[in-house]
């Protein structure tokens, strides 16, 4: 009897253990499901995160390659420019400057002698304003003069010889306004020297005046 209550015990204990240990192994399984599943997961999301930072670096690197041929378009884009506006100075300088380019100190194209003569209201009164000495042209040290040398600066303003007067005269009073004048006769002879067939007075008169406001600067 006693050999039956052990078996029957046995029995119930053997039940309760095999279900407890069912139950676990379900779980055990269902755990596993869930580990496999989300490694699985994750290793998609990795794949997914990294196809993704694939595809930034190569937009990253795309728009690199863009801004980059963006900057030389709009350098090239400033040189041509920079080309154009040099073209354009050019030929402005040559439609203004030109015709005065070929003049000398008295306002004349040609050298008379042998027989010819030149006459120019620009001519005429330079004659007034200059005179010569072994050789060398000089403005003539009269303030009286200074409202015709205003006046060929007025009437010819693109005529460099009319400040180089002006500024020979001012200096010679000590007129401190000088220099005014020096450095617009100078910008006039930076662009006609440059201008084929000019008169060497010209490169004679900036070669002087650069020396001369180096020395006053």
């Amino acid at each position: 009897m006693f050999c039956g209550f052990l078996i029957a015990i046995f029995s119930i204990e053997w039940k309760d253990w095999r279900n407890h240990i069912s139950k676990n192994i379900t779980l055990i399984v269902l755990l596993i499901l869930a580990l496999v599943f989300g490694l699985f997961d994750s290793n998609e999301q990795n794949k997914k995160d990294l196809d993704t930072s694939n595809s930034n670096k190569n937009l990253l690197s795309q728009n690199k390659e863009l801004l980059s041929k963006i900057d030389k378009y709009q350098n090239d884009l400033e040189v041509k420019n920079e080309k154009i506006i040099d073209l354009q100075n050019q030929v402005t300088n040559i439609k203004d400057y030109s015709y005065y380019a070929l003049m000398n100190a008295y306002g004349q194209d040609i050298t008379p002698g042998y027989g010819i003569s030149y006459s120019s209201d620009l001519s005429d009164k330079m004659k007034k304003i200059l005179y010569e000495f072994k050789g060398a042209t000089y403005v003539k040290n009269d303030m009286s003069i200074l409202p015709l040398i205003d006046e060929v600066i007025n009437e010819y303003p693109r005529f460099p010889f009319g400040y180089c007067a002006k500024f020979n005269l001012l200096s010679s009073h000590n007129d401190k306004t000088w220099k005014i004048y020096a450095v617009k006769a100078l910008e006039i002879f930076k662009i006609t020297t440059t201008l084929e067939g000019h008169s060497p007075a010209h490169d004679e008169a900036k070669k002087a005046l650069l020396e001369i406001l180096a020395g006053n600067s």
